[in-house]
């Protein structure tokens, strides 16, 4: 109901869009292993990723999967603080989990102080997981394009190649609440 059934142009209308990308999601969580892809939830603010984000990750964390859901600046920090502090027990690495997990949400990518610190631990991450085979959800309001300026051009490339891109449209739904 929050999503408008008028087309624009040719192509769905936000309502059927986001229909589509609903059922996307439905048969991921139903069918998720190793032949899953990564996903890159797109759109702007109020559009409802990070709750779609939230539902995938309940509905196969309830599968039996090791799921591992947190934001940018939070996964961002646990790496600077495993690299920068000194009480860091490398017997319990904090960042462990953001790499062995089955799926890994990523909320707000672009909110966080993007450092090269954190450009460089984003592509590592990327990395290991693309290459062990282990599943991420990625969540931003950032174009593609503001991804490749934030980060760089190797991160944006990842994503556009290794992700299906789901994205998302309409207005913001928490103004519409409100009215």
């Amino acid at each position: 109901e929050y999503y408008s059934k008028e087309r624009i142009g040719n192509g769905p209308s936000p309502y059927e869009q986001m229909c589509q990308i609903y059922d996307y999601c439905v048969e991921y969580t139903k069918h998720f292993g190793p032949r899953v892809g990564n996903l890159f939830l797109n759109g702007g603010t109020g559009l409802g990723k990070t709750l779609l984000a939230s539902c995938i990750a309940v509905e196969v964390a309830g599968s039996g999967a090791y799921v591992v859901y947190d934001t940018a600046f939070q996964t961002f920090s646990a790496f600077e603080e495993r690299k920068f502090s000194r009480e860091v027990d490398p017997e319990n690495d904090p960042t462990e989990k953001y790499r062995t997990c089955d799926l890994l949400v990523i909320d707000d990518i672009g909110s966080e102080m993007i450092t090269a610190f954190t450009v460089a631990a984003f592509y590592n991450l990327m990395n290991t997981r693309l290459l062990s085979g282990k599943k991420t959800i990625l969540v931003s309001a950032l174009s593609m394009d503001e991804i490749a300026k934030k980060y760089n051009a190797q991160i944006a490339s990842r994503i556009r190649g290794d992700y299906v891109w789901l994205a998302f449209c309409g207005q913001d739904i928490r103004s519409k609440k409100r009215k």
